[in-house]
């Protein structure tokens, strides 16, 4: 089986090979080779040489370049990631700072404020604990939250409340 698909092959390529020299465009192009001087058949082969050279290495030149600016990115990448590491294990290494208040006396204080403030009962919507869910700070780092709600407030009543929560704690964070 190989063998007859070899001979059919090597009959075909013959063949190929004899319509071409057989062809007017073959001839004539053989008969302005045969008139040319030993320096010009010469540069035509060295031309025609470099070309196929070109064609051959250009294609690999091109995937050289591709996978160097890959590289590049890759270790700028990794430089980053090592940085960010470091960091995290710098920051991690950190002692964790003693909390002057718990939650619950902050709550206490809020709820305080904001009895003690012009506030009308209808203007509190609610004041509750939250569940931490948010992803901005690692959840060791959050003591906890308290959410207060508020509404139909004017300018001087969101100021003064505003002026009270932060007032309650350095450790305080507001949202």
């Amino acid at each position: 089986m190989i063998d007859q698909l070899k001979q059919r092959l090597i009959a075909e390529w013959e063949e190929t090979v004899q319509r071409l020299k057989d062809s007017v465009t073959y001839q004539n192009a053989l008969g302005y080779w045969s008139e040319l001087n030993q320096r010009s058949k010469v540069a035509i082969i060295i031309v025609l040489n470099s070309l196929i050279l070109m064609l051959i290495i250009s294609p690999i030149w091109n995937g050289y370049q591709e996978s160097q600016i890959a590289i590049d990115e890759f270790i700028e990448k990794k430089e980053i990631m090592r940085a960010l590491l470091l960091t995290s294990q710098d920051l991690a290494e950190l002692p964790k700072l003693p909390l002057d208040v718990t939650i619950d006396s902050i709550k206490l204080r809020l709820q305080n404020e904001v009895l003690n403030s012009s506030l009308l009962s209808e203007q509190v919507v609610k004041l509750q604990d939250k569940v931490y869910q948010a992803k901005i700070f690692a959840k060791d780092m959050v003591a906890g939250l308290i959410e207060l709600q508020l509404k139909q407030l004017n300018l001087r009543q969101v100021v003064q409340i505003g002026v009270r929560i932060e007032g309650l704690s350095e450790q305080v964070k507001k949202f």
